[in-house]
C-alpha cells in the first residue's frame, strides 16, 4: 500500500513541478578577469559576483523538485505538493484550476488506501442477503471498532461477539 501512495504521489509531483516551477535565474556573461582599478569597476565587480551568487543560489534551491533518479519518499512528495496548494514561497508560479482538481484526486485516492490499511475509516455495505425479518441488512465497522450488522425494518443488530457466542 505505501509503495503505490509513494509511487502515486511522486508521479504527481512529477507531472505538476514542470508546470508550475519557473526556470533558475541565468547566469551573468562572464567577465574577463582584471583588476578593478576605479570604484566604479569595483561596484561592477561586486554586482556581477552578486548575480553570479544569486543566481547559484537559485538553480541550488532546494525547494525544487529534482528529477536525480534517487528514490522519492511518499511524505516528501506530499509535502511539496501540499506546499504548492497552499502557496508557499519559492520558486513557483501559482497552481491551475486542473492542476489543483488533479492533486486532491490523487491526494484523496492516498489517503483511502491509508486508511483501509491502517482501519481508520468508517465503512458501511448493503448485504444482498436480507434479515429473517425481510428487511435490508447494512453492515459498518472501521475506526477500529468492530464490525456490526443491523437491520433497517427489525432493528435488530448482530456483532462480531454474537456470532462467536453462537459458534
Amino acid at each position: 500500500t505505501m509503495r503505490l501512495v509513494t509511487a502515486a504521489l511522486a508521479e504527481c509531483a512529477d507531472q505538476i513541478a514542470p508546470t508550475v516551477t519557473r526556470p533558475p535565474i541565468p547566469m551573468p556573461a562572464p567577465r574577463r578577469a582584471a583588476v578593478a582599478r576605479t570604484r566604479a569597476e569595483r561596484k561592477v565587480w561586486a554586482d556581477h559576483a552578486r548575480r553570479v551568487d544569486v543566481a547559484q543560489a537559485d538553480a541550488a534551491d532546494v525547494r525544487r523538485w529534482r528529477y536525480t533518479g534517487a528514490p522519492v519518499t511518499g511524505p516528501y512528495a506530499a509535502l511539496w505538493l501540499c506546499a504548492r496548494v497552499e502557496h508557499r514561497p519559492g520558486p513557483f508560479r501559482p497552481l491551475g484550476e486542473t492542476q489543483l482538481r488533479h492533486i486532491a484526486i490523487v491526494a484523496s485516492g492516498a489517503l483511502q488506501r491509508i486508511e483501509r490499511a491502517l482501519d481508520t475509516c468508517d465503512r458501511t455495505a448493503q448485504l444482498a442477503r436480507p434479515c429473517p425479518c425481510g428487511g435490508q441488512l447494512t453492515v459498518y465497522g472501521g475506526a477500529g471498532q468492530a464490525p456490526a450488522a443491523n437491520c433497517d425494518q427489525c432493528g435488530h443488530t448482530w456483532t462480531a461477539r454474537d456470532t462467536m457466542t453462537a459458534a
